[in-house]
């Protein structure tokens, strides 16, 4: 995206919509809320008329398969938490409404199970997060007992 204009304290982004008589245009701000982003347009383009101020969303949708696996025989057995990877959708540039209606059917297409992971009955189960980088299977190296 061009054009991205950052206030102090930025921790959104917002895409401003701005008419200028004949059409509307938009302009990307990063800014700490939504009427910080409203004000860094109007100084930039007082002529002009703010049609609106969208939040976007930023980084990652993660969504992974989480369960325990078998570490080994010692102390009686032991077990550790794995997460693999399923999808990372870039969300980068989407409204926050969009990235949250698509969380929403990613948590129809992928359910999280009933049953905890640490039960002998679990077959895992889905975990979503929103992150700034894609997600990888976790851990990297199977543990080892010490």
């Amino acid at each position: 995206m061009d054009n991205i204009t950052t206030t102090e304290d930025a921790t959104n982004r917002f895409r401003v919509s701005i008419y200028d008589g004949d059409e509307s245009f938009d302009r990307y701000y990063q800014a700490k809320n939504r009427d910080a982003a409203i004000s860094k347009a109007i100084r930039e383009y007082p002529e002009y008329d703010i049609n609106s101020a969208t939040l976007l969303a930023t980084g990652y949708l993660n969504v992974f398969h989480v369960g325990q696996a078998y570490g080994g025989p010692e102390e009686g057995g032991w077990y550790y938490t794995f997460g693999a990877l399923k999808c990372a959708i870039d969300i980068d540039g989407m409204t926050e409404g969009e990235a949250c209606a698509l969380e929403r059917l990613l948590r129809i297409s992928y359910p999280a199970s009933d049953t905890p992971i640490y039960s002998v009955l679990s077959d895992g189960t889905f975990e979503f997060e929103r992150n700034p980088l894609k997600g990888e299977d976790y851990p990297k190296y199977k543990p080892h007992y010490e």
